[in-house]
């Protein structure tokens, strides 16, 4: 008997296990599959994001459905509605990612009459989905007194949830007045500005010299979380919970006259509500890099009291409103991204991009300049610049264009538009004055001025413009034509320095992110050659396609083709990133080798710890065991230091797995997963990835040197992988196989 009931047992437990497999096997099916089916049932891939899962006819009376479908933030139906007719579905949305989302718009797009509605019963505006939760709820369209045929799509867009993410509503670093300090510290030696990432806040308490900037004195604009800062290694860092702080309101002259600083990162604050941005990055003078979005929304209209065309030339500034002196004589500035700027309240512009000598791209053709009062040396010295477009420039408030572009010695070409309106400008003065590579301007009208206009060496040594260019009406330099007289289109009546051509109408480009950035054109025309956008990047996040102008189907590659009008709109979106988890490694100082089981570690120095796995940091991977295993091998630059590890002190230099290098500002990884591997590199800007044939591997050598990290294979040539902009400390780093 008792051995019958072990049989029967044995019987009942694989016939459990075999319902089990069957099930995972249809599971692991239905997650590989990338279709969507329309009977309530879904088949697809959980990528970490919310998404409609499904949609069922449920009620309906007078009514007819045609078809029905959803995609990942949408339903669609097709129905015939007769009078008084109505159907309703039963909606499911399923939130598969790791936060908690809010549904922040509902957005329907009806074509029919105003005699058809909907209404939707358990779901409303700002409720709360939780992770791994589904909701469910009803949404019914109806008709009045006529019949209709309906086309109806309804599209549900969730963000974060606020709530459950340390925010900050007005967590403000304390006003900087730009003249003896930074923040309260020495300013002379800084060389970086930026967040501090994964530090506790213990650990920020402990630091020599820490400071709290957050403002604690403003009633109004009192943080809700603390903001600390130091300085070490000449680097300005600043740590809080929150995860995003504001500048204050009032400040001023924030970074101006930082003789040393390199990079400003402004990821992890917000420029959104300041008021004026007046020498915000002033005398910068080894600036080479800003990082983040600098945001103008929060600029107030205001216009200096004393504002006088005159005085507006004195180097002291009669000016200190507005974005005057913004990035004045940043002479090594590379690049910046002003796309985000709102310029609608802008009251002057006064040295704004001047002596900008390294940026040879200033893309203003979103800039409102309506409220513009000076343009005194906006353009000085931009000496990299070649071509200059401010055919949307509105200057029907400019009183002063004062050397606007003084001494840019390789402009070739400036346009202006319909709207640049000169006829209250009093100072013309060096406009153009030693632009001796300017070989046109080009101008839709002739240029106004009142009879006692200033505009002396107007167009001093522009020995190579020409007005009207390639016409019959040519007219060439003449030293003895400088002044405003010779601001015209040139015709068979009237010597000029310009060139007619008609403005074609500019179509904008309007992109929806999601906090990802990619670098595209925002206006576009007619005529314009075809270009397919670039696609962004998202820090955690895989790019799936843009939806939009282009459909709402996801979509990798969108070409705007020439011919194309109207002004665009896209929607980037994501789908977080998977990382498979693999046994984690660890590093402790000795000579430790690693087969990749606990009781197989050797060396004295690695006795101690027989219940972990660890690595020395020269290591060697048995190819017997290990290398056929998959690992990782994580290693944080920032922490090595190769004095103390010759002394024998612990480094700290590998981390715990793949996942923290979206975490962490730049680190390195060796990592095999099956039978690919994959050597793996970050900074705070970019990741690079080098995928290795392991059949052909005998060692991988990491160098580090000048702030550059190179690679060999095989004992190969060093190759450059990637640059690291936060330490300059030197390692050689040898990874054997075998």
């Amino acid at each position: 008997m008792k051995k019958i009931k072990r049989k029967k047992s044995l019987t009942f437990k694989l016939s459990i296990i075999l319902i089990i497999s069957i099930l995972f096997i249809t599971i692991g099916y239905s997650s590989l599959s990338t279709s969507l089916s329309i009977d309530g049932s879904a088949a697809f891939r959980p990528v970490g994001m919310i998404r409609v899962t499904s949609i069922k006819k449920n009620d309906y009376n007078n009514a007819l459905e045609l078809d029905s479908t959803y995609t990942k933030d949408s339903i669609k139906v097709n129905i015939d509605l007769k009078e008084n007719g109505n159907i309703s579905y039963d909606v499911e949305i399923s939130n598969l990612g790791q936060t908690d989302k809010e549904l922040t718009k509902i957005v329907n797009d009806i074509y029919s009459n105003e005699s058809v509605s909907y209404e939707i019963e358990g779901l409303k505006l700002n409720d709360v989905i939780r992770k791994k939760e589904v909701k469910k709820f009803k949404i019914t369209f109806k008709s009045n007194d006529t019949s209709n045929k309906l086309n109806a799509k309804i599209r549900f867009i969730f963000e974060d949830y606020k709530d459950l993410i340390p925010q900050v509503t007005y967590g403000y670093l304390t006003m900087y007045n730009g003249e003896n300090d930074l923040y309260g510290f020495d300013k002379n030696n800084i060389s970086t500005f930026q967040r501090k990432k994964n530090i506790n806040e213990e650990e920020v308490l402990n630091k020599d010299g820490v400071k709290k900037i957050s403002n604690i004195s403003d009633d109004e604009y009192n943080s809700e979380y603390d903001i600390y800062a130091w300085v070490e290694n000449n680097n300005f860092y600043w740590w809080s919970k929150a995860d995003k702080v504001y500048m204050h309101p009032k400040t001023i002259k924030a970074f101006k006259n930082l003789k040393n600083i390199k990079i400003i990162d402004l990821n992890g604050i917000s420029t959104e509500k300041v008021e004026n941005f007046a020498h915000f990055f002033d005398t910068d003078i080894n600036l080479k890099e800003i990082k983040g979005k600098i945001l103008t929304d929060g600029l107030k209209l205001e216009y200096n009291e004393n504002f006088n065309y005159r005085n507006d030339t004195s180097n002291d500034s009669s000016s200190e409103k507005g974005l005057a002196f913004m990035f004045n004589d940043c002479k090594v500035l590379e690049k910046v991204d002003i796309s985000n700027f709102n310029t609608t309240n802008a009251s002057d512009m006064k040295r704004m991009f001047g002596g900008c000598a390294k940026l040879s791209k200033i893309d203003v053709s979103h800039f409102d300049t309506s409220n513009v009062k000076s343009m005194y040396w906006m353009f000085r010295k931009t000496n990299s610049l070649t071509e200059i477009d401010l055919t949307n420039f509105n200057t029907s408030n400019v009183e002063n264009m004062f050397g606007m572009f003084v001494q840019s010695v390789n402009i070739k070409t400036i346009k202006f538009g319909n709207e640049f309106d000169t006829s209250k400008v009093k100072y013309f003065k060096n406009m153009f004055y030693d632009d001796s590579k300017l070989e046109t301007i080009y101008a839709t009208k002739d240029f106004e001025a009142s009879s006692d206009a200033v505009s002396n060496s107007m167009f001093y040594n522009t020995r190579n413009l020409v007005g009207s260019r390639n016409t019959e009406y040519e007219f060439k330099y003449n030293n003895s034509y400088q002044n405003i007289n010779y601001a015209h289109i040139a015709n068979k009546d009237n010597r000029g320095y310009f060139t007619y051509e008609e403005v074609k109408e500019k179509y904008k480009i309007n992109y929806y992110l999601d906090g990802g950035y990619a670098d595209n054109l925002n206006y576009y025309y007619e005529d314009s050659e075809t270009f397919t956008l670039n696609n962004p990047t998202k820090e955690g996040y895989n790019f799936i396609g843009w939806t939009g102008s282009n459909g709402d189907s996801p979509q990798m590659n969108v070409t705007i083709n020439q011919g194309t009008t109207g002004e665009l709109n896209f929607v980037a979106n994501y789908e977080e990133k998977q990382i498979e988890q693999i046994d984690k490694v660890f590093v402790i100082n000795g000579s430790c080798d690693f087969n990749g089981v606990d009781s197989n570690i050797t060396g004295d120095a690695c006795s101690a710890y027989a219940d972990k796995k660890y690595i020395d940091t020269n290591v060697n991977l048995f190819s017997n065991e290990n290398f056929n295993k998959d690992f990782e091998l994580y290693f944080e630059i920032s922490n090595y230091d190769s004095n103390n590890q010759s002394q024998g002190v612990s480094q700290q230099t590998i981390m715990n797995s793949l996942q923290e290098i979206y975490s962490k500002n730049q680190g390195i990884v060796l990592r095999r997963s099956r039978n690919d591997l994959s050597l793996l590199a970050r900074n705070s800007k970019e990741t690079k990835e080098i995928n290795i044939n392991p059949t052909t591997l005998n060692s991988v050598k990491l160098v580090r040197k000048d702030m550059k990290l190179y690679y060999s294979l095989n004992e190969g040539e060093l190759i450059y992988l990637l640059t690291y902009d936060d330490s300059d400390k030197k390692f050689d780093l040898p990874v054997t196989f075998g």
